[in-house]
């Protein structure tokens, strides 16, 4: 008689090889997707940083040209 692997079954029916590879596979796909996830956030707190330092150029750009423009007499526009 020939066995290759154990031949316990699990839970769901499969021998004991083709369960434990089945969850190494899965433990790998959850480790991948943990780490995309964290880079995600990382990367969505660096977009959120850009916007927030571009609202405040944006913002000391805006003053500056209120002054300038009240310094030359002008009326504001938008």
């Amino acid at each position: 008689m020939f066995v290759v692997g154990t031949t316990n079954p699990t839970t769901e029916g499969q021998p004991e090889t083709e369960a434990s590879s089945m969850e190494a596979r899965l433990r790998d796909r959850l480790s991948q997707l943990r780490e995309e996830f964290a880079n995600g956030q990382s990367q969505l707190l660096q977009a959120e940083a850009r916007v927030r330092d571009l609202r405040e150029t944006l913002l000391r750009i805006s003053g500056a040209i209120q002054v300038l423009s009240e310094e030359l007499g002008e009326s504001q526009e938008g």
